[in-house]
């Protein structure tokens, strides 16, 4: 079966590169208009895109992989939260040990939510 790929626009590239910009911003841990500085970038764009991005996002925010570990034994260490960072600014502790019920009602949740 062919998969047939057509170019990208000129705006969807545009979305692509301020999105890669904003996520590193996000992580910088820089006030925005020290970043633009950083790299040379117009804060009015930078403020343009970050609130576009936020308001109408391309995709849907993705879901990642998640690995369990064996339970541990709980005569050797104690049990720390669980901790999900939504987004640089957003995280969720969550108590354990947790009822399963409730961790699959936050996943079911956080699935549809955007970041």
């Amino acid at each position: 079966m062919k998969m047939s790929t057509k170019p990208m626009t000129r705006t969807a590239r545009n979305r692509d590169k301020w999105r890669t910009f904003i996520s590193q911003w996000e992580g910088s841990g820089l006030k925005p208009s020290d970043f633009c500085k950083s790299l040379g970038l117009d804060p009015k764009q930078f403020f343009y895109y970050r609130k576009a991005l936020l308001l109408n996002p391309a995709e849907p925010a993705k879901m990642l992989p998640i690995e369990v570990s064996p339970e541990p034994d709980s005569r050797k260490a104690s049990i720390e939260p669980l901790t999900l960072y939504l987004s640089s600014k957003v995280k969720l502790i969550i108590p354990l040990p947790c009822d399963y019920q409730v961790l699959e009602s936050i996943f079911l949740a956080a699935r549809g939510a955007t970041c």
